[in-house]
């Protein structure tokens, strides 16, 4: 808070001094006859534009104070500029007031010329109304060069003698090695910028759940090493974790998870002022029911979970989790290695709510388990279930959306089904274990992520739909109007989430003994 006080409060300053800046500048230039002013109308019209940038950085300034972090040290600069533009005004304005504007301009070239080179080594980053930023940087040089060449005195008087290519050459080899050492710092920028963050970061996450290039970004970007472990089923993590809660940074879980942790006082508290980009989040996964203020969890992704077949040899009109009872199809049926997903499809398929609330519920869930065992192939690993469907081993499986999408790229029999009987919505969150070694590291990835475009990106390749509302520009058009990844409002009414049951330990207890029990403890029985 005090920081954002400070940046608001220097900031005020500086456009109170420009302001001053231009009313003394339009003071002079209408106080002096037209002969006077020869000489004077390029600056003008430098200080015409540094006003429309100021403007503009006002509009980027109040809509996000912290988002830019160079903007202190860049603004440190000109507001000494400007001050002394300011202090020395009435003294002389020709030799002062114009040197002054020189190194102001050359502060501006800089800054955009490190924003350029900065967005185009890290174009996760990129903000596009940096275009107009980067695009005045270069305005106000062009107008510095020009208004060397036209209005320089030495030109008037002769344009041949040595004395004016001696100080031509001066002012060139300035420039060129001003240009050298501003353009050779940028090289230092992104060591500068890691040296502020050093360690590790221990990620627990589902496999294929950010994009490819996700991590080592942001390895590059802030010199943390990630150790990127992966889990298949979020129940087993939340096991984990209630034993090794020290051994990892950030979690990933659904959000009836989330809430279970907050209740072990498994999770530590976010600081939201390291987490400046959670305004883009959209408003309707926020302050959800298992964590109403978003004091432990960060919205990830969203999705379902629902039935895929190959049309080439289950019927099209399938409508039912029926199909993975048939007889017809043993052997050719998959079932997810995720204990909660299986008994909640099972339970709708028998009519029951989402999650046993009683013993008989789950008596008669794993009756139809065990049944349905006989003709499974197996039960399948989020990672080996795309190469199985799209070689068509398997016919029949209950599929996270996400992994749907990826699959029918590759076969186009394949479709997705969101069952009659039901099937269930959920929503991923990022959060910290209480005892994580690196909470700042974890929190840095997290405003990281929420980044639109890193969001963005890891959406169009993981086709899981965003909780980050101002990712949502960044998508692609076919991500967005894919009826699997953004289900329309009808398909939803069928849809049913954990986060709406209680789950007492004796029952959550009781699910983890069984399907032990039913997989043989194996991570994979196909």
């Amino acid at each position: 808070m005090l920081s954002d006080i400070l940046t608001l409060t220097l900031y005020l300053i500086i456009n109170l001094l420009t302001i001053i800046l231009i009313g003394n500048l339009i003071f002079e230039y209408f106080s002096r006859d037209k002969t006077n002013r020869k000489g004077f109308n390029y600056l003008f019209i430098i200080c015409f534009f540094i006003l429309i940038f100021y403007i503009i950085e006002n509009i980027r300034f109040f809509t996000d104070i912290s988002k830019e972090f160079f903007w202190i040290l860049d603004f440190s600069f000109v507001s000494v500029i400007l001050f002394l533009i300011f202090l020395f005004s009435y003294a002389n304005w020709e030799k002062i007031n114009k040197s002054l504007l020189y190194l102001f301009v050359f502060t501006n070239f800089s800054a955009a010329i490190f924003e350029l080179f900065f967005k185009i080594r890290y174009p996760a980053l990129f903000d596009f109304v940096n275009v107009f930023f980067i695009f005045l940087g270069l305005l106000f040089f062009y107008f510095f060069i020009l208004d060397f060449l036209m209005i320089k005195n030495a030109i008037k008087e002769s344009k041949k003698t040595k004395q004016y290519h001696k100080k031509l050459l001066f002012y060139l080899v300035s420039c060129f090695l001003i240009f050298i050492i501003v353009l050779s710092l940028f090289y230092f920028i992104p060591y500068i910028q890691k040296s502020k963050f050093s360690g590790e970061l221990n990620i627990y996450n589902w496999d294929t759940y950010v994009a490819e290039d996700t991590i080592s970004n942001f390895e590059n970007i802030y010199g943390i090493k990630v150790n990127y472990k992966t889990f298949e089923d979020d129940n087993l993590m939340f096991e984990e974790l209630k034993l090794n809660s020290g051994e990892y940074d950030l979690v990933v879980g659904e959000g009836n998870l989330i809430k279970e942790m907050i209740k072990l006082d498994l999770l530590s508290e976010l600081n939201k002022k390291n987490l400046q980009n959670f305004k883009n989040l959209d408003e309707k996964f926020i302050n959800q029911n298992y964590d109403p203020q978003n004091k432990y969890s960060i919205p990830y992704m969203w999705g379902t979970t629902g039935l895929i077949i190959n049309t080439k040899y289950i019927p099209d009109n399938t409508d039912s989790w029926d199909v993975l009872w048939s007889n017809k199809y043993s052997g050719k049926i998959g079932l997810l290695l995720n204990s909660e997903e299986a008994v909640a499809l099972t339970s709708k398929y028998v009519g029951g709510p989402l999650m046993p609330q009683n013993n008989a519920q789950f008596e008669k869930i794993k009756e139809f388990l065990l049944l349905q065992k006989l003709l499974l192939k197996g039960y399948i690993l989020t990672a080996d279930l795309q190469d199985l469907l799209v070689s068509e081993e398997l016919w029949a499986l209950n599929i996270y959306n996400g992994n749907a999408v990826v699959a029918i790229a590759e076969n186009p029999n394949l479709k997705y089904i969101i069952p009659k009987e039901g099937a269930t919505i959920w929503i991923d969150n990022w959060a910290i274990p209480k005892n994580a070694k690196n909470k700042r590291n974890a929190e840095l990835f997290l405003n990281y992520i929420l980044e639109p475009k890193v969001n963005a990106d890891i959406t169009n390749e993981v086709k899981y739909a965003t909780a980050n509302k101002a990712a949502e520009e960044f998508l692609d058009s076919e991500v967005l109007s894919d009826p699997i990844i953004y289900p329309d409002e009808e398909t939803i009414k069928r849809l049913d989430s954990f986060t709406n049951y209680e789950f007492s330990d004796e029952m959550n207890l009781k699910i983890l003994e069984f399907w032990n029990e039913l997989t043989g403890g194996e991570e994979n029985a196909n």
